[in-house]
């Protein structure tokens, strides 16, 4: 059971990892109106949040996974189990904050989506990685 309960715990955790990444991307526009910086700053700033995100992420996971979720299958889950907190935030974001009448920018919707389905894929990665890296040899074993 507290192995469930970490798993949904960590998945949460990625999803809002993800969602800031998204929302950013999102809503550049915005952020610019309330804040008066420009675009160019803007984007540093996005590609230094976004770089530490991809950092964060294996760091999470390996203190998570390496240390608490001792069984190793269920690790995997992780990778699709975000999905749902994902959608989660996003309703609740909007909610509170909706979209004005603007339109958004095609582009910006594609960076999402294809950041949509390889955030699984890096997330399956990391994982492969450190469940590898958590192996004992057989010599060890007992």
């Amino acid at each position: 059971m507290r192995s469930l309960i970490r798993l949904n715990i960590t998945s949460s955790l990625l999803a809002l990892l993800f969602f800031i990444f998204v929302e950013l991307v999102r809503n550049t526009y915005r952020i610019n109106e309330l804040t008066n910086i420009g675009f160019k700053t803007l984007d540093y700033i996005f590609l230094f949040v976004s770089i530490a995100i991809l950092v964060i992420i294996p760091l999470l996971l390996k203190l998570i996974i390496g240390q608490k979720l001792t069984v190793k299958r269920i690790n995997y889950f992780l990778a699709v189990l975000w999905i749902p907190y994902f959608f989660l935030l996003n309703m609740i974001f909007y909610i509170f904050f909706p979209l004005g009448g603007g339109n958004s920018n095609p582009i910006i919707n594609l960076v999402i989506n294809a950041s949509f389905i390889l955030y699984p894929v890096y997330l399956l990665i990391v994982i492969s990685l450190i469940n590898s890296v958590n192996k004992k040899p057989l010599s060890s074993r007992t």
